[in-house]
């Protein structure tokens, strides 16, 4: 099961922060089919990163199985802090996507 409760994920930067997602609620049950539907920058790609536990949420939780999609003290949960990604790297390379990783 896939629950994400009250979650929320800003993005900041020197000029400005920019929320992506405010306050989502989701319940997905095993074998339900789920699509995620919506414009260009509305924060699909974020949900789905959220849910892979690629990227913390800025409040709330997400939850696969009852477990943290993120857990404490793991590479994605060290790199909270990397918001410009991939322009400044991830902690922990074993994470860093083919393109970004240095030779």
């Amino acid at each position: 099961m896939i629950q994400l409760r009250a979650v929320s994920r800003t993005f900041s930067s020197a000029r400005a922060a920019v929320e992506a997602l405010r306050d989502i609620e989701l319940h997905a049950s095993e074998g339900e089919f789920v699509a995620v539907v919506g414009r260009s920058g509305c924060g699909k790609s974020t949900l789905l990163r959220l849910i892979a536990g690629l990227l913390p949420p800025s409040s709330g939780e997400v939850l696969i199985d009852a477990a943290p999609a993120i857990p404490a003290g793991s590479c994605a949960d060290a790199n909270s802090k990397a918001q410009v990604w991939p322009t400044t790297p991830p902690a922990c390379p074993t994470h860093w996507p083919s393109t970004t990783r240095p030779a």
